[in-house]
């Protein structure tokens, strides 16, 4: 290797970088996500009971348990992506599954932070994340989203219901 690619990228001070990685198998084998400056669970529960007189009527008219099923998981990742329309286009990036991952640097206010992935299906289910992480100037935090940080969205679907 020549002395040019050892050195380090000289990041400018008040930038702070996020580095994403996607270490669960899913097909296809890519995922949505953006950064929320606010935790995004509140407000899908909010949109979720704006919403849940109309989508109550649409499930009583299903005969058939397994098309409800299907119809409510459909409902629930639907109200879920209704929270990028906060973003702007160019905030909503696109996570490969490894060997690659994603790095990014912004300069927006340093603070608090989500990560927060568009629903994907896992075994027929929606699923998404929502990871809290902090930005710090001139740092870089690392998050893998992975088994054991996932949402079920029908669990929080249950709870929200409580």
């Amino acid at each position: 290797m020549d002395n040019q690619s050892k050195q380090e990228v000289a990041w400018p001070r008040d930038t702070w970088r996020l580095r994403v990685r996607l270490t669960v198998s899913l097909d296809p084998p890519v995922v949505q996500y953006g950064v929320f400056t606010e935790d995004p669970r509140g407000q899908f529960s909010s949109d979720l009971r704006r919403v849940e007189r109309v989508f109550q009527q649409k499930l009583t008219e299903m005969g058939d348990r397994e098309k409800r099923q299907a119809l409510r998981r459909n409902q629930l990742a639907a109200v879920w992506s209704h929270l990028f329309r906060s973003l702007k286009g160019d905030e909503v990036y696109l996570l490969v599954r490894p060997p690659s991952d994603t790095a990014f640097m912004s300069n927006v206010p340093a603070g608090a932070k989500w990560l927060v992935t568009k629903p994907v299906q896992i075994e027929g289910r929606p699923f998404c994340w929502s990871v809290p992480f902090e930005a710090v100037p001139g740092e870089e935090v690392e998050i893998s989203l992975a088994e054991n940080n996932v949402l079920d969205l029908e669990a929080l679907d249950k709870g929200s219901q409580s």
